[in-house]
């Protein structure tokens, strides 16, 4: 399993992992939310998901590197866990990405008061999913403050999600998802049924033409040299649908399209522009979906 950004709450692949102080980023992330220049150890502040230089720190309200946030003297929170730091998300919470009968996956990142990575035994995680089919929960730790989180809606109706750390309930907790049943296969109209073609008239055959002079091959040109690359800005994928590790034949797998220019800078583009083909002994059948900000989660099978 792999880390969490602090910024932007998706996985983090070692080729890409910054960490700085008690805190995880990806690079591209390490960036002031305010004026977007790249953040140094020395300069930089967090407040919750948003990271900023010292400059900017009061946009933010958060607090420097030098000068991490005291923990509050109580909890302020109506008994969250994390003092509402704590928070689960992913396809797996969301109503209409979740299909009927197969595995869905959600993330929890565990947070102190601070908002720093916590780690607990998985002991103290308690997934409950009620609903008109029980939906087997299975917890996974990854060993950096985060837990994945696999369960399966066997039919449609409404399932809630009770989520407990150490005793108290997550922000959000319960969530409750109404599942609507899949829809009716569409009934095709039977095709006509075709009539025998009359049959063709055979012609003679026409005389052979004389053979022509093959004139030498003209001498190859140079190759050219190719000034711009064949990738797409910074541009990148990643996540467990592309480990195949962590692939499971039959079980529907997730990675991440991270869109960005040449500056590094993340590109919102419509979904006509990102196109993925899985080709193999069997249809991958991608579906590819906007998360509105530069990225783009993909499901394959």
């Amino acid at each position: 399993m792999s880390d969490i950004c602090i910024v932007c709450s998706k996985k983090i692949f070692f080729i890409d992992r910054l960490a700085v102080d008690n805190y995880l980023f990806h690079k591209a992330c390490f960036r002031c939310s305010i004026c977007r220049k790249p953040l140094t150890p020395k300069d930089y502040g967090v407040n919750g998901h948003k990271v900023a230089c010292k400059a900017h720190l009061d946009k933010i309200g958060g607090a420097g590197a030098s000068q991490p946030a005291s923990a509050p003297s109580n909890d302020q929170s109506g008994g969250l866990h994390g003092g509402g730091n704590t928070v689960a998300s992913g396809t797996g919470l969301d109503p209409a990405r979740i299909k009927i009968g197969d595995v869905s996956l959600f993330t929890i990142l565990i947070r102190d008061e601070n908002n720093k990575p916590k780690r607990v035994p998985q002991s103290e995680v308690s997934v409950k999913i009620s609903g008109p089919a029980d939906g087997k929960p299975e917890v996974f730790d990854n060993n950096d403050g985060s837990f994945d989180v696999e369960w399966e809606a066997a039919t449609s109706g409404t399932y809630t999600v009770d989520i407990h750390v150490e005793g108290k309930p997550i922000k959000g907790s319960p969530i409750v998802l109404n599942l609507g049943g899949s829809a009716p296969a569409e009934t095709k109209p039977p095709e006509p049924v075709k009539t025998a073609e009359p049959v063709k008239t055979v012609e003679p055959p026409k005389p052979a033409e004389p053979a022509k002079t093959v004139e030498p091959p003209k001498p190859a040109e140079p190759a050219k040299t190719e000034t711009s690359s064949q990738y797409h800005g910074n541009s990148y994928a990643s996540g467990s649908g592309l480990d195949s590790s962590k692939v499971k034949i039959g079980d529907v797998s997730l990675f991440t399209v991270y869109a960005r220019d040449d500056s590094d800078k993340p590109l919102k583009l419509p979904t006509s522009k990102v196109s993925v083909t899985i080709d193999g002994p069997e249809d991958g059948k991608p579906e590819v979906f906007d998360n509105n900000d530069g990225t783009y989660d993909v499901e394959w099978e």
